[in-house]
């Protein structure tokens, strides 16, 4: 997905012996802390201005492929699709707005006890009662309520299992994915920095250590590059388990309005 240049010239075996002969003239080479286990070198500023000079474009860094790139656009677009879809099925079970919440999480959106809408309705029916007179009796639109006040709740519940699979790639698994970027980003970082100061180096002795750091940040790399393809080869898989949750969910939205129905036809 991501090309780089690993040729690196050595020099002569009779510079490299001088070099090596000059031990109290040895440069030692930079370290410092490590970046998901691959040891940086180059000092902070130097690395400072590596990145600025990255920024700026006038230096080569490493470049994904188009088709590594696509695939990413593609993933982070979907994103968007499937906020907005939860957000809008969320809408249609949950119609107040406080009960929804920003960011999505978890969708937990059942009310307080009491604060669901045909549970203030029996509420209410059960406070105008000793208001009426007898032969006013509300005790029957009372159970009513009662019984649509516990569908509702457990259609409540139930949605929020119906979109287990949407709710976790929202929660978890794109926040993951997220991750996975800015791991790769900074090891694309450090295995570009690595190389120039490879290019960089001023004799043999500093042309070894430093391709030694060269290639294990190039070996990082390519780990992190591993594992934000594997995540991105599930979306066929991901796409196709949300699909279902919507199936799902259409179907036990259907049944709860004719459960709705049934009540209030049954009285």
């Amino acid at each position: 997905m991501a090309s780089s240049s690993k040729d690196v010239t050595l020099r002569s075996s009779r510079q490299a012996t001088a070099s090596s002969s000059r031990g109290s003239n040895k440069e030692a080479m930079p370290s410092g802390g490590p970046v998901g286990g691959v040891p940086q070198n180059g000092s902070g500023f130097k690395r400072f201005m590596f990145k600025i000079s990255e920024k700026v474009g006038s230096r080569n860094k490493t470049e994904y492929s188009a088709q590594f790139l696509e695939a990413c656009k593609e993933m982070e677009k979907y994103k968007v699709v499937v906020d907005d879809l939860c957000l809008r099925i969320l809408g249609v079970v949950q119609q107040n707005p406080r009960f929804i919440p920003q960011p999505l999480g978890k969708m937990c959106i059942e009310p307080p006890p009491n604060e669901a809408p045909f549970e203030g309705l029996s509420v209410a029916l059960a406070e105008i009662q000793p208001f009426m007179d007898s032969k006013y009796d509300l005790s029957k639109q009372q159970g009513i309520s009662d019984k649509l006040a516990k569908l509702q709740r457990e259609f409540l519940e139930r949605t929020r299992r119906c979109l287990h699979h949407l709710r976790t790639f929202v929660s978890e698994e794109y926040l993951n994915y997220e991750q996975l970027r800015r791991d790769l980003e900074r090891s694309r970082q450090e295995m570009d920095f690595s190389k120039h100061e490879l290019k960089n180096a001023k004799n043999a002795e500093q042309i070894q250590a430093k391709n030694m750091v060269y290639e294990r940040a190039s070996k990082h790399f390519e780990e992190q590059l591993q594992k934000v393809n594997s995540f991105l080869e599930q979306f066929p898989t991901l796409r196709e388990s949300h699909y279902k949750d919507v199936l799902t969910f259409f179907f036990y939205e259907k049944k709860y309005f004719d459960d709705c129905a049934k009540i209030l036809k049954g009285g």
